[in-house]
């Protein structure tokens, strides 16, 4: 396996007009994200006034077209592969909430035309205050996922939702959750998760998985069947989230075949139930070299459903993916002034910056930490 590129990691300057990745380029030894001239943030201009004009360091750029841009490419990638596929279905882009929930990401998704899903009761408050400002708007999905056993506040908080917004769909994972909303007097869609988590071929591999989520597929059945019964429940959903980061388009979809054997089969019986969420795992560059195929990926996965809905007579699902780190790992970048080049015996000097990459990056100082 090579060495995968996460910077320059050579001792020649970089040639100009060098394309780190699809948004940060060297023009003329400076390093520009887009067309954003980073250096600028930091030069002083020569005037009369006392003010200085340029900004500290270290500094974090929050670029927000970028979050549009990816959700602008993945929509045109599942639309191009419905159309090579005849795939009939429609393709429903949710922002998993959970990967960053600032005001402005969260705004940015809602104005590019995402559906929303949170995890949490502290969610809900921030799905209200985006409805009352006119941004999350009523023909928007909002998923709930996360554990919501009855007379909890999330559950509590997601009834009081209700009010505010009809499409609202609870994703049940365990028999307790249903209660609350059962008994809540609302019309609710609800969906039901799939004990899936992990490399598994099989019905009886995802029964084993140790996954906290979801229902093994005897509960599901079960489940699926009381949500039936019940006069203002409608299953609507399957949730199928298989695993994160999944960098073989393949494998992944590999993955999600005994889920969408399981969602077949609960159509036929089940005929509200038209949505399939295949969850989070889309990958993201987390170096320079990285290299996914989305539209391969997108056509590999609408041909497995349809081949799987035609065999057993059903409809072809409207498909959902739940995109979290996927919308957000590349709209900020962090910008740090090099204090001193600090020489030392090694090939490559140390750069020593005005910051901390523990506090500004925790998740990278926190790779293969236990």
């Amino acid at each position: 396996m090579t060495h995968p590129v996460i910077g320059w990691e050579q001792n020649d300057p970089v040639p100009d007009g060098h394309q780190f990745n699809h948004f940060l380029q060297n023009r003329n030894g400076r390093l520009h994200l887009k067309n954003i001239d980073l250096l600028s943030f930091f030069e002083k201009e020569n005037d009369d006034t006392d003010k200085p004009s340029y900004l500290p360091s270290p500094l974090e750029i929050v670029y927000l077209p970028l979050i549009e841009q990816k959700i602008e490419m993945m929509e045109t990638v599942f639309k191009e592969a419905a159309r090579n596929t005849e795939y009939d279905g429609q393709f429903l882009y949710a922002y998993a909430s959970k990967a960053n929930a600032a005001e402005e990401v969260i705004r940015t998704t809602l104005r590019a035309g995402a559906h929303h899903e949170m995890s949490s009761t502290v969610d809900v408050d921030i799905a209200r205050i985006m409805i009352h400002r006119g941004l999350l708007k009523p023909d928007k999905y909002i998923f709930c996922n996360g554990f919501k056993p009855a007379n909890s506040d999330y559950a509590s908080n997601i009834i009081r939702l209700r009010q505010d917004h009809e499409k609202l769909v609870p994703i049940i994972e365990d028999m307790t959750e249903i209660q609350s909303f059962l008994a809540s007097g609302h019309q609710f869609d609800v969906g039901l998760r799939q004990k899936s988590y992990g490399n598994n071929k099989t019905e009886d591999e995802m029964n084993n998985a140790n996954s906290r989520f979801g229902f093994d597929i005897d509960t599901i059945w079960k489940a699926a069947d009381y949500i039936a019964a019940a006069p203002n429940l409608k299953l609507t959903t399957f949730h199928n989230m298989v695993g994160s980061q999944l960098v073989d388009p393949d494998g992944f979809v590999d993955r999600l075949r005994p889920g969408i054997e399981v969602y077949a089969r609960l159509r036929q019986r089940h005929p509200h139930l038209h949505i399939f969420n295949f969850g989070g795992g889309m990958p993201v560059g987390m170096t320079l070299d990285f290299d996914f195929d989305y539209g391969y990926f997108a056509e590999h996965l609408l041909s497995v459903i349809k081949e799987a809905c035609q065999r057993y007579g059903v409809p072809v699902p409207d498909v959902m993916g739940e995109f979290g780190r996927y919308t957000t790992s590349e709209h900020g970048v962090h910008v740090f002034k090099v204090m001193l080049e600090k020489e030392n015996g090694s090939e490559l000097p140390w750069y020593i910056i005005n910051g901390s990459v523990m506090s500004s990056f925790p998740d990278t100082w926190a790779l293969s930490e236990h």
